[in-house]
């Protein structure tokens, strides 16, 4: 069973694979082994460790110098939507035992 949620900052992982440019964006791997996300209380968890993964990979760029809010903001809107696709399939996984 996977334990962490590689959280990939402006693009999908298939987005980034597929470009040079985008593969240099900025990744935070999110571990959640130590949850029980059948229960509110682990989901509740995994959400604000996805949160602040999300907040410190969007913050900057990949030469380290911080985002203008427009960048920021749009690297936010699509890192949370990645991460909340990524926990759906993380709690449903464990639902099913995987």
């Amino acid at each position: 069973m996977k334990s962490h949620i590689a959280l990939i900052a402006g693009a999908l992982a298939s987005v980034c694979a597929a470009s040079p440019a985008l593969a240099a964006q900025p990744t935070e791997r999110v571990p959640y082994h130590d949850l029980n996300l059948a229960t509110p209380d682990g989901q509740a968890e995994l959400q604000k460790r996805l949160d602040k993964a999300t907040y410190r990979v969007c913050r900057f760029d990949e030469d380290g110098n911080l985002k203008t809010a427009q960048q920021e903001h749009a690297c936010y809107r699509e890192a949370r939507q990645e991460a909340a696709l990524r926990m759906a399939k993380a709690v449903s996984e464990n639902r099913l035992g995987g």
